[in-house]
């Protein structure tokens, strides 16, 4: 088997895992101790899809290294793959906000019609991305379709994440 095929088995299964894991733990049975489990899984989430994109911003958007389709590819697939993750309900339970274990705002719950739409907004320019990469458009093409990804990123922290 291709071991690009292997690599993208193995983390659908692993983010498979992940959900089946959490989903069968009630948010409302867990301790104090426990709910910080909902900020680590939003935080892991968010971890992969800030790395991936910064990766993507470096090359096609800044031009800062060599543009790689090899990478940006990779780069896409996981912020695609992840994004397919339940992360709104399970990651932003009610009572998940812990001052100094967090940047959420308290504005994500009492605006949580529209937290979830920019999120949903953020996954559709990642789809977009995603389509334009596997049909190897130009890196411009790419670097315009990225900087819509970035401006979503962009529109939810600015309303939602806390800079300190």
């Amino acid at each position: 088997m291709n071991t690009t095929i292997t690599r993208k088995l193995i983390f659908l299964f692993s983010v498979l895992y992940l959900n089946i894991t959490l989903a069968e733990v009630p948010t409302v049975l867990l301790s104090p101790k426990e709910k910080l489990s909902n900020i680590d899984y939003r935080k892991s989430y968010f971890t992969i899809l800030g790395n991936s994109f910064g990766l993507i911003n470096t090359m096609a958007i800044e031009k800062k290294i060599v543009f790689d389709m090899k990478q940006i590819r990779e780069a896409t697939d996981n912020m695609y793959y992840i994004t397919k993750v339940e992360v709104i309900k399970r990651g932003f339970g009610l009572n998940s906000i812990i001052p100094k274990q967090t940047k959420a705002k308290a504005e994500i719950w009492k605006d949580w019609d529209t937290f979830t739409k920019l999120h949903s907004e953020m996954i559709d320019k990642i789809d977009t991305l995603k389509r334009a990469v596997d049909k190897d458009k130009d890196d411009f093409i790419i670097a315009d379709i990225a900087k819509d990804v970035g401006n979503s990123c962009r529109n939810c922290h600015d309303k939602f994440k806390s800079k300190k």
